[in-house]
């Protein structure tokens, strides 16, 4: 065996050892130890490593105290820390397992008291031996840790950790730089500007956690009179402060104007929705700071054509006077002009909008004369305190205003009672018919299907081709389209239509063919085409024409003419004057409405009258019996006929005619008589087949008048054919949403 001895200080009672191992043995060991010991070893190891103690044999007095607790006669202290005694194996305080020092050196004490009792205790022996620290293990607990919040500042290294002898050093991967504190890994941060007119940029590592200490700045770069927009992923996970939000670590959007934005938290700011910041160049800087890191961001951005937003230059008390009411670009002009009783104050009386996608000259306020009054409750546009004048007023608190809504238009959302409140601001005083996103003010639309009853209605007698004259305004929605630009009073050539919200009309494709829309003019408010000095007519230009595709796309064919999807839409150069002669009809939106038709169908146990009321009814200026064309609106009721009777009554008028790639198919309905010569007939196409819910006495469209089982107009055993609305609502809603 080979035995190495080392030298021992033992100046002030304390030995000191140095060596990379040796051995701790109480005074005398193994023969039991003497009283009245006190003897110190300090065990010292070089820099980076530390000291590992083991002891082989431990047999000390066991005592306890309540004053003192454990170990206070004889024991073995380590490091001023805990004390030992007892038998190993035996007692819990004896040491039972390897002790370790916190840094390069281990002070060991050994006291023993004045008396021991037989048996004597023996004493102890260990070993000791100086190792290496692996730095990178505690420095694997420590990133461990890294992610908690009262893990604060954390250094250690959060990539790559090399241990070395005594010592160890961080590295980073590709991408990375090491920081100043020789620990952390700092995402390299490249000037990256984007000019391509779509992207995308993240935080680096996203989805994964991002980087500790990152300071980067990506800019993205639009062409003159462009404008940048942004939207963050749902994906969005940035540290925030439950106080004081984005101080920590956060995304800042900088626009050209100096304006920025800080954002933080859990989920995708503006909702994840697209958001213009009106600027040609969007700097996009992510801060992090040393603990805790999340997922962080996902940004699209694209750039569109600079525009002006119409939110930004509203006037108070006024009005804005333009030809457009929003889409406003580069060089568009609007002039403000205040209502009765104001005047342009601290301003100009026009905005330009600039290449910059910014309004132009100072934007003016509108200065009342006398007092103020609620702005925001007067300027509702279709209700009757629109346009109120600010003397018929009182602002004191505890005001109430009262809103309603013009006759024949009802409130959508919104609150229609107001008051002054306490924090001196208008606040609502009744319930919510349904939240929006106006600040709750009321929104008013035209009530639909709501039919004119001027006189009790008798039972229609007579048919369209040679039937019954309308009173004016019976069938406000009533729609009279001019193909010719003669003008009802004297065209030719026409067809019916039917206005539904203010602004679109529904009309039979089969109408358009070839037209422009220059070529045509819509009329509102006619009963009597022939009356030149009719007050309640309105005349329209066509802006737009959408035939159904299915119903183009199937006549192009040649030698084929086909009345499938047979619907067309039409927008009105401006919104409809609504009032006592022009409303609109309802739409068939639920199955209960799309199925009125077929509800109507005559039963047994119906009543004369109860089957009367539940038919359709059909109006137009369509031939009368005679071929003429009547100047007055002509009306009928007409049963809903099954699908099966249709085809067979359509077959065997199509086999005797000859008609080629005309069928019945299931997006049309038929109604008609077998034995009376109700029809509508040429002039007819396009107008209403209406249908009225008995339960809220409202009218829906439920056909547009397509084409006939016969080439003849007031002949028995024929049925009329419509497009059958309820199976055309997702295209209609498409092509009538402003």
């Amino acid at each position: 065996m080979l035995c190495i001895t080392y030298m021992v200080n033992h100046a002030c009672c304390v030995e000191r050892l140095s060596g990379p191992f040796g051995t701790l043995q109480s005074n005398g060991y193994p023969i039991p130890y003497p009283d009245n010991v006190n003897r110190t070893w300090v065990i010292t190891a070089r820099a980076g490593y530390r000291v590992h103690l083991q002891f082989t044999y431990f047999d000390l007095e066991d005592s306890y105290e309540i004053v003192g607790g454990s170990c206070v006669y004889d024991y073995v202290q380590i490091d001023n820390g805990r004390r030992y005694c007892g038998l190993t194996g035996q007692n819990s305080e004896a040491p039972n397992r390897e002790i370790v020092s916190t840094g390069p050196e281990m002070r060991v004490q050994f006291v023993s008291d004045y008396s021991n009792d037989p048996p004597r205790p023996i004493g102890f022996s260990a070993h000791y031996r100086t190792e290496d620290q692996d730095e990178c293990i505690e420095d694997q607990r420590a990133k461990a840790l890294g992610n908690v919040a009262d893990w604060d500042e954390a250094v250690y290294c959060n990539h790559e950790c090399h241990n070395v002898p005594g010592s160890y050093y961080c590295s980073c991967r590709v991408g990375y730089h090491l920081h100043a504190n020789r620990h952390t890994c700092v995402e390299d941060c490249p000037a990256v500007t984007y000019t391509a007119l779509t992207g995308v940029l993240t935080s680096k590592e996203y989805p994964q956690h991002y980087p500790k200490l990152s300071d980067c700045t990506q800019v993205i770069q639009a062409g003159p009179g462009k404008t940048v927009e942004i939207r963050f992923d749902p994906l969005f996970e940035i540290e925030d402060h439950v106080e004081y939000q984005c101080v920590y670590d956060w995304v800042q959007l900088t626009a050209n104007n100096g304006h920025r934005v800080r954002l933080c938290g859990n989920s995708a700011p503006y909702n994840g929705t697209w958001i213009d910041f009106n600027t040609r160049r969007l700097e996009v800087t992510f801060h992090s700071d040393l603990a805790i890191e999340f997922k962080g961001y996902k940004l699209y951005y694209r750039v569109s054509v600079a525009r002006c937003r119409a939110n930004h230059v509203m006037l108070l008390n006024g009005r804005i006077v333009s030809n457009k009411t929003s889409g406003f670009v580069f060089n568009d002009r609007i002039n403000f002009v205040c209502n009765t009783g104001y005047r342009l104050v601290g301003g100009d009386d026009h905005l330009l909008c600039g290449a910059e996608g910014g309004w132009l000259n100072r934007i003016p306020r509108c200065q009342i004369k006398t007092c103020p009054l609620p702005h925001q409750l007067f300027n509702i546009s279709d209700t009757k305190q629109n346009g109120m004048n600010a003397t018929d007023v009182s602002v004191i608190y505890g005001t109430v205003v009262r809103i309603e809504c013009i006759k024949w238009y009802i409130a959508m959302s919104g609150a229609l009672q107001w008051r002054c409140g306490n924090s001196e601001t208008w606040e609502p005083s009744s319930r919510l018919i349904q939240a929006n996103n106006n600040g709750n003010l009321p929104l008013c639309r035209p009530a639909c299907g709501i039919k004119n009853y001027f006189v009790l209605e008798n039972l229609i007698s007579g048919h369209i081709t040679g039937g019954r004259a309308s009173r004016i305004g019976e069938w406000p929605w009533m729609a009279f389209v001019d193909l010719d630009l003669r003008g009802p009073e004297q065209s030719t050539s026409y067809c019916g239509g039917s206005l539904v919200g203010d602004r679109h009309i529904v009309t039979a494709a089969h109408c358009m063919g070839q037209i422009q829309t220059g070529d045509l003019r819509v009329y509102l408010g006619v009963t009597n085409r022939t009356n030149t000095t009719n007050p309640n007519k309105q005349e329209f230009r066509v802006i737009r024409e959408t035939s159904h595709p299915a119903y183009v796309l199937t006549n192009l064919q040649p030698h084929i003419q086909s009345f499938d999807n047979d619907i067309a839409v039409l927008q009105l150069d401006r919104p409809a004057i609504i009032n006592d002669y022009v409303r609109p009809i309802c739409i068939p939106r639920s199955p209960r409405h799309k199925e009125l038709p077929q509800r109507g169908a005559a039963r047994p146990n119906m009543n004369d009258t109860e089957r009367y009321m539940r038919r359709g009814v059909i109006t137009g200026w369509g031939e009368d019996a005679s071929g003429n064309r009547p100047a007055v609106l002509q009306k009928t009721r007409v049963p809903f006929v099954d699908h099966s009777t249709c085809v067979r009554q359509f077959r065997e008028q199509s086999g005797r005619l000859g008609i080629n790639g005309l069928s019945i198919t299931s997006t049309m309905i038929c109604a008609g008589f077998f034995q009376r010569n109700r029809d509508a007939c040429f002039g007819d196409s396009g107008g209403p087949l209406i249908f009225r819910d008995l339960i809220t006495n409202q009218w829906y469209l439920n056909g547009v008048v397509s084409f006939g089982t016969s080439d003849q107009c007031n002949q028995t055993n024929v049925l009329g054919v419509y497009t059958n609305v309820g199976n055309f609502t997702d295209f209609l809603d498409t092509h009538t949403r402003l």
